[in-house]
């Protein structure tokens, strides 16, 4: 946990994100679920405007996360009074007010689930489990929304499995990169 969020933190002189894409492959109940929730809400609460999108295996699955783990542990501290949370179908999310008016959201994972947004912050759980059709169009549809923010895709999730090749894939192409 504390290093996806060192990685996912950190920034360049110019004050840009070190790391537009960020995968990370954790052993099964060894908390990436729980540790990504407050590096996004950090983002909301630090980030004026930052719209932070968040997707799962599932749309549901996403949404249980935020709203039943992620709020629901967020409205018993400090900082509850800077976000309501919204649980509506289509709506759900934590909605920040007053001096950042952020947002974390959840949406599906599938073709065309962000288009037309810029976000600052996108993260997807459970990535192993997308199949490889489902993995490009999203690929096709997180990407363009980090340009005009220079945000960044954070992929958490465990190894997976051979067919696992979206992740697998990915975690190919960024080793490739590192090495080059």
């Amino acid at each position: 946990q504390a290093h996806l969020q060192r990685l996912a933190t950190e920034q360049l002189e110019d004050d840009s994100w070190a790391y537009q894409t960020l995968v990370m492959t954790i052993p099964r109940q060894g908390g990436k679920t729980s540790g990504l929730g407050p590096l996004l809400l950090h983002r909301c609460m630090t980030r004026p405007l930052a719209r932070v999108q968040f997707t799962a295996q599932t749309r549901q699955d996403a949404r249980d996360i935020v709203i039943d783990e992620w709020a629901a542990r967020f409205k018993r501290t400090p900082f509850a009074r800077l976000a309501k949370v919204r649980a509506s179908q289509g709506s759900e999310g934590v909605y920040f007010t007053g001096s950042t008016d952020a947002s974390l959201r959840v949406f599906p994972p599938e073709a065309g689930g962000l288009d037309g947004k810029a976000n600052e912050i996108v993260a997807a759980d459970e990535t192993w489990k997308i199949t490889p059709a489902t993995g490009l169009a999203l690929d096709k549809s997180i990407m363009p929304t980090l340009t005009t923010t220079g945000g960044q895709f954070l992929m958490v999730s465990t190894a997976g499995t051979a067919q696992s090749t979206w992740l697998l894939d990915t975690i190919t192409q960024g080793r490739d990169a590192v090495a080059a």
